[in-house]
Parts: C-alpha cells; sequence; structure tokens
C-alpha cells in the first residue's frame, strides 16, 4: 500500500499548475495537497493505486497517457472508475 504523503516542491508545482488536488505515482506513494484531504479524495487515489497492481506500473502509465489523449482526462476510463469510487 503507497504512503499518503503531503506533496512538496516539483509534485506540489505541478499539482497547482494542474489543478489536481493529489496524484498517485507508482512506487513513490499518494501526494495530496496539504489542506484537500478527503476521504473521498483517498478513495479515489486508491482506486488509481488497486489499477496500477492490477496492470503494473508501466502499462497503466502508458494506458492512462494514451486514455487522456483519445477521450481527455474526465473521460479518461481510469479517472471515471476512480470517481466512482469516491
Amino acid at each position: 500500500m503507497l504512503k499518503i504523503k503531503p506533496a512538496r516542491g516539483l509534485i506540489k508545482w505541478f499539482l497547482n499548475f494542474q489543478q489536481f488536488k493529489a496524484i498517485t505515482i507508482p512506487y513513490m506513494g499518494i501526494y495530496i495537497i496539504e489542506g484537500f484531504e478527503s476521504a473521498a479524495l483517498i478513495r479515489h487515489e486508491r482506486k488509481h493505486e488497486e489499477q496500477i497492481n492490477r496492470l503494473g506500473a508501466i502499462r497503466f502509465v502508458i494506458s492512462y497517457w494514451y486514455f487522456c489523449f483519445k477521450f481527455g482526462y474526465y473521460l479518461n476510463p481510469f479517472e471515471v472508475e476512480a470517481r466512482a469510487a469516491e
């Protein structure tokens, strides 16, 4: 199980730039911008962790970005599944 950590440095900058509140990075952890921790957000990110474990990190990352380009972020099947877990 990935550790939940406060977003700092480059990760925090990226999250703010993308207007995201959290990100799950394979092998590194779940990073959340302080002040935005919630049970729903943690369930969302844990679903991404489950997806990573199911597919493997490399396949997940490649598939995730492919689906972002094909469907857009909101309709990315990984995001749809994670939102349903909230």
